[in-house]
């Protein structure tokens, strides 16, 4: 596989860091399911990830005879499944745990989390009034599980129904995430005035906002109690999709809206609705009040039923969906042109510039129609994006896994670099799939104990030729779809780090100086102060600065101190540059002297006596861009002279001066006589 290299910097640190990395490469793949159809687009496979690697799926089955673990059972309709796996290629043997959960209607699940105990958390809609609780609630409607994998009786924390759905199971899109604590961030959407609203009579997303749909966010403690739970819309039509959450357990949640009074903060990056519908961003505080909230998009329709949203350690918000707006708000863009009724796209937010937030924004598409499903963000700001495509030219890379569209819906993964533009942006970028219809797709970031960056993928596949790898839990396709569970692995080799060469200078007046490090990088020098050259080289690597030019107009000579070295895990901040104004002397040519005692004068006060004919020059040199003067100050004697300076005065400009004309004649002499015959 082609090697490629990409940079990160810590500007303020002046540190980079380079990391050498490889295209995807396909660890694990495996068919999951049952003798009929498990998911089908809408209706998705979910995934999550624990700190030991452990992959946890949930969708949706009509298969009764999946291998569950536990004395669980399939019910009616469709019916979750809930499992667990080790990606340790050991067959069978990677199943670790599966279950079941539903009713005697449908249900269709929506999401899935694992808290760092290693409870799991599955939620979805219920159409069943049975649909079992532990806590007197009852479907239809939204519902939350807690599970602890247990191989023999299906062990339920909690089971609760939190509020009803809309009418319509299909558009009742969004989804959990789960915090260490085991406290549940749900989003979803509601066509019901009577969604529960905690703490009840709350100011701000108390009621439904009305229109035919609003989304809701609701947090669970790890009880299954309801923290707050709110409606998020207005006049319009709104859909809450995806959710995530920062350190601190704020939530950031995004969807779509047509509701030109979607509550939109004061200063944010969009605070007009563009299209028909767009897109929305919103981040909740603890208490589930708004912080900052923003619309995203263009003169058409953006989001869809699909959309994701990640958070960084900073506060910036990465996005993903699809677009139908030819003018949808790219920035820095790999792909700044729209290339079908539908592209995916990816946007990056930073909330605290406000209407200048948009700090990188693409599509991403081929000729035929893209989804954006999922995304991640890794510590380095590399971004991973998991979506489905019906394209045979969706933007792939040389070294992806797979350049080569071979279905008729393929699942696309592609990494981005938002702190490049352009092309480079795009780092890597693969086709996933089968003959058939795959891509309803979801993926997770898990960094591996190698350090290595894995995309944990799951989905739904109609294909019997799906990739999957040698020793997984199941090589071959058991229904008519079954779900998938696959891990993309990006190799990196250690980090390069490295580190820059800078300093100060001093004393400097003129103009033109320019300082070079270790033969080649050059670095021009126009005032007084700090300094740091463009190229940071490897740590362990020497440098050596040296004066390539000196400076002229005023003429100097720059010496430094602390020039070379090694460097050694930190940025060279001491080179010492001072720069002294270079001096050039006064001086010309006396001719026609006879007699004695002749002393010139420079600037009134640098006498020179002056002996003979010949050259002559003052003593004391003057800085460059001084002036000069040069006058008689005794003329000679013995015999009487008279002596006349010629080009006696101007300004030192970088040379000494040497054309000085000092001309001397005798004068007449006069004879008095008192002889008056």
């Amino acid at each position: 596989m082609r090697l490629f290299r990409y940079c990160f910097g810590i500007y303020l640190l002046h540190l980079s860091l380079c990391i050498t990395a490889m295209a995807q490469e396909l660890t694990y793949s495996s068919y999951l399911g049952g003798s009929l159809d498990e998911g089908s687009f809408p209706y998705f496979a979910y995934i999550a990830v624990d700190d030991n690697g452990f992959g946890y799926m949930t969708g949706r089955t009509r298969s009764s005879d999946l291998p569950v673990t536990d004395d669980s059972s399939y019910a009616l309709g469709y019916d979750v499944f809930v499992v667990k796996i080790n990606p340790s290629s050991n067959g069978a043997a990677d199943l670790t745990w599966a279950t079941y959960l539903g009713g005697s209607d449908h249900e269709f699940a929506r999401g899935v989390g694992v808290d760092s105990s290693g409870a799991v958390f599955v939620m979805g809609v219920t159409l069943s009034d049975d649909f079992p609780t532990t806590d007197g609630t009852s479907g239809p409607g939204i519902f939350v599980v807690q599970l602890v994998p247990d191989l023999s009786t299906q062990s339920v924390v909690y089971a609760t129904v939190i509020g009803p759905a809309t009418q319509s199971d299909t558009e009742s899109f969004g989804t959990l995430v789960v915090d260490d604590f085991g406290n549940a961030y749900v989003i979803s959407t509601t066509d019901s005035l009577e969604f529960p609203i905690v703490p009840t009579g709350r100011s701000e997303g108390g009621s439904f906002a009305g229109g035919a749909r609003d989304a809701i966010v609701t947090k669970l403690d790890p009880f299954g109690a309801i923290v707050y739970s709110r409606f998020l819309g207005g006049i319009g039509d709104d859909a809450g999709r995806s959710i995530t959450i920062d350190a601190a357990g704020d939530a950031f949640v995004t969807g779509q809206t047509s509701s030109a009074d979607f509550p939109i903060s004061t200063g944010a990056y969009q605070t007009l609705l563009n299209g028909s519908t767009d897109a929305f961003v919103v981040h909740l505080d603890s208490a589930g009040d708004i912080v900052w909230s923003s619309f995203l998009g263009g003169s058409a329709d953006d989001m869809g039923r699909d959309g994701a949203i990640a958070v960084d350690a900073s506060g910036r918000v990465y996005l993903t969906g699809r677009t139908q707006s030819d003018d949808f708000p790219v920035h820095n863009a790999f792909d700044s042109t729209k290339n079908k009724q539908n592209d995916a796209f990816m946007t990056v937010l930073d909330p605290s510039l406000g209407t200048t937030g948009n700090v990188y924004s693409t599509y991403l598409g081929g000729s035929s129609g893209e989804r954006g499903q999922s995304i991640n963000v890794d510590a380095t700001g590399s971004v991973y994006v998991v979506g489905r495509t019906v394209s045979k030219d969706f933007p792939t890379t040389p070294d992806a896994w797979s350049t080569t569209s071979v279905g008729k819906h393929d699942v696309w993964l592609a990494k981005l670099d938002p702190s490049l533009a352009g092309q480079a942006s795009l780092i890597s970028s693969t086709y996933f799939g089968g003959s058939r219809d795959d891509g309803s797709a979801r993926g997770v970031l898990y960094n591996n104990f190698e350090g290595n960056v894995q995309i944990y993928l799951s989905g739904d596949t109609w294909s019997t030729n799906f990739p999957t790898t040698l020793g997984a839990y199941a090589e071959v396709s058991a229904g008519s779809s079954d779900a998938f569970f696959s891990i993309m692995e990006y190799t990196q080799s250690p980090p390069q780090y490295t580190y820059t060469v800078g300093g100060s200078v001093s004393g400097l007046t003129g103009s033109g100086l320019v300082l070079i490090n270790s033969g080649g990088d050059d670095e021009v020098i126009a005032s007084n102060g700090a300094f740091t050259f463009d190229t940071p080289l490897a740590d362990g690597s020497g440098y050596a600065v040296t004066v390539k030019t000196q400076p002229t107009n005023l003429s100097q000579t720059c010496a430094l101190s602390n020039d070379s070295g090694t460097l050694a895990g930190a940025d060279i901040t001491n080179v010492t540059v001072t720069c002294v104004t270079d001096t050039f002397t006064v001086g010309g040519n006396v001719s026609g002297l006879a007699g004695a005692g002749l002393v010139l004068q420079n600037n009134a006060g640098d006498d020179l006596a002056i002996g003979a004919d010949g050259s002559f020059t003052f003593v004391t040199p003057l800085n460059d861009g001084s002036s000069y003067a040069v006058t008689v100050k005794t003329q000679p004697t013995g015999p009487k002279q008279s002596c006349a300076v010629s080009n006696g005065g101007g300004t030192l400009a970088g040379a000494d001066v040497t054309g000085i004309d000092v001309v001397c004649f005798d004068l007449p002499e006069i004879i008095f006589s008192n002889d008056f015959e």
